[in-house]
C-alpha cells in the first residue's frame, strides 16, 4: 500500500484519461508553477483489472493497457489532489 499525503490519491482510469485530454493546459500550469510536467509515458491508475493487474494509460496517445502486474510493472505513478 502506498502512503500518500492527506487528500492525495492515485487517479482512476477515467480520471487519468481526463488528465490526458487536458494535458496541454495542465503542463502549461505545471510549467508556470515550476512543477514536473506530465511525460508521454505509461502511468498506473488505481483501477484494477484483476487481483494482480491494474489499468495503465499512455499519456502520449491515450491508449490503455492492463498486461503488467502491479508487483513487477515499471510504469510511472502521478498522484493528484
Amino acid at each position: 500500500k502506498i502512503k500518500l499525503a492527506d487528500d492525495w490519491y492515485i487517479p482512476s482510469l477515467g480520471e487519468l484519461y481526463r488528465i490526458f485530454i487536458n494535458k496541454k493546459a495542465i503542463n502549461a500550469a505545471l510549467e508556470f508553477a515550476k512543477g514536473d510536467k506530465l511525460q508521454d509515458r505509461w502511468y498506473w491508475t488505481s483501477t484494477e483489472y484483476s487481483a494482480t493487474n491494474a489499468w495503465s494509460l499512455y499519456l502520449s496517445d491515450g491508449n490503455t493497457g492492463n498486461w503488467r502486474t502491479k508487483a513487477s510493472g515499471t510504469n510511472r505513478v502521478r498522484a493528484v489532489s
